[in-house]
C-alpha cells in the first residue's frame, strides 16, 4: 500500500534527508516523493539518491514519522524540569521518549541497519521495568534526535518489497520467537507503542497543569490518508 505524502511532517522529514545528502551517487536509501515503486527496484540499501528522491514512504514509515510528530507536539510546551518530573512514582515524560526511542533502535537501526545501539538508551533503565527516572532531559533529547536521524533515510528508502524482510530474533519480544522480526511488522510495533505513551503523557498533562491538547492528529490523519496541518 502507498500513501500520498500530504502531511507537512513527512514532507519535512523528506526535506531534511535529501538536504543532507552530499553525493548522489553513493547516499543509499533517501528521501522519496512522487513515483510508485518498481517491481524489478533493487534492494533499499543498494540503491542511490537520485533513485530515491522520487519515491513514496510506504504506509508503516508514514505512521511511525507522524508518531514521532504527536509524540513531540504533545511536549512541546513541557519545561525542562517537568520533562523529568515523576508522578507518584510513575515514569516521567524524558524517560517515556527515551524508552520508545530504544525499541526502534534495537528493532530496527541494530538488526535491520547493523547499527549501534545508543549507548545512553540502551541502559536497562530505559527497558521494561525500569524506574522511570531521568535526570538530564537535554542529554537524552540529544540521543534522541541521533538514533532518529540514523533512521530516518532508512525508512524514506523502504519500497513494499523491502518490509517483507524477517529475520530471526533473539530479544525479549515472545511474539517474534516463533516466525522471526518482520520489518513492516516492526515498525508498525513501534509506532503504536509512541501513540500508546502519547496517551499516558497527554493524561499526565493535565495533572501537571498543562492542557491535554488534540492528539493524535498526524498519526491518526496518516490512518485514512488525509490531509493535517498542527
Amino acid at each position: 500500500m502507498q500513501y500520498a505524502p500530504t502531511l507537512q511532517y513527512v514532507r519535512n522529514n523528506i526535506r531534511a534527508v535529501q538536504n543532507s545528502a552530499s553525493d548522489a551517487k553513493s547516499e543509499p536509501c533517501r528521501g522519496v516523493l512522487h513515483t510508485p515503486v518498481q517491481p524489478h527496484d533493487p534492494p533499499c540499501h543498494q540503491r542511490t539518491t537520485r533513485e530515491m528522491h522520487l519515491r513514496l514512504p510506504t504506509m508503516p514509515a508514514t505512521l511511525l514519522l507522524t508518531a514521532w510528530d504527536d509524540l513531540d507536539a504533545a511536549i512541546a510546551d513541557v519545561s525542562p524540569a517537568d520533562m523529568v518530573q515523576q508522578i507518584d512514582g510513575g515514569s516521567c515524560f524524558a524517560w517515556t521518549i527515551g524508552h520508545v526511542t530504544f525499541q526502534i533502535d534495537s528493532w530496527i537501526n541494530r538488526r535491520f541497519q547493523h547499527l549501534e545501539l545508543d549507548p545512553l538508551l540502551s541502559s536497562p533503565r530505559f527497558g521494561i521495568g525500569g524506574d522511570g527516572a531521568v535526570d538530564d532531559w537535554p542529554t537524552v533529547r540529544m540521543a534522541v534526535a541521533g538514533v532518529r536521524d540514523r533512521l530516518r533515510p532508512f525508512l524514506l528508502g523502504l519500497s513494499e518489497a523491502d518490509l517483507k524482510l524477517t529475520l530471526p530474533y533473539d530479544g525479549s519480544y515472545a511474539p517474534f520467537h516463533a516466525g522471526g522480526i518482520n520489518l513492516g511488522v516492526a515498525i508498525v510495533q513501534c509506532a503504536i507503542h509512541h501513540v500508546f505513551h502519547l496517551g499516558e503523557i497527554v493524561a499526565k498533562r493535565e495533572l501537571m497543569g498543562y492542557e491535554a491538547g488534540s492528539y493524535s492528529g498526524a498519526f491518526g490523519a496518516a490512518l485514512v490518508g488525509a490531509p493535517y496541518q498542527r
